[in-house]
């Protein structure tokens, strides 16, 4: 998946879902996700999910895809913020 339509899909999340989602992609583990934001490994699992199969939907190939490096860089630099305004560009 390209950079443009991860960053779509990031901003379409909720606060807490790009939460999750960022402490995922940074390698931090279910447990540690549930622990830290205070919700059910089961909830981070499902909100997970979710944002996987946003992935796939737009995915060129239509199967499994992995996030690229430079998905995972914009994140961990925190160059994608927290505004909600660019979820309307969807």
């Amino acid at each position: 998946i390209d950079i443009e339509h991860f960053t779509k899909i990031f901003y379409s999340l909720g606060e807490i879902d790009r939460s999750i989602v960022k402490k995922y992609i940074h390698g931090d583990s279910i447990r540690n996700i549930s622990r830290c934001l205070g919700y059910s490994e089961s909830f981070i699992y499902e909100r997970i999910y979710k944002f996987h199969k946003k992935i796939r939907k737009v995915s060129r190939e239509g199967t499994r895809c992995r996030l690229n490096p430079a998905s995972a860089d914009l994140l961990y630099n925190d160059r994608l913020g927290t505004d909600n305004n660019k979820a309307a560009d969807l």
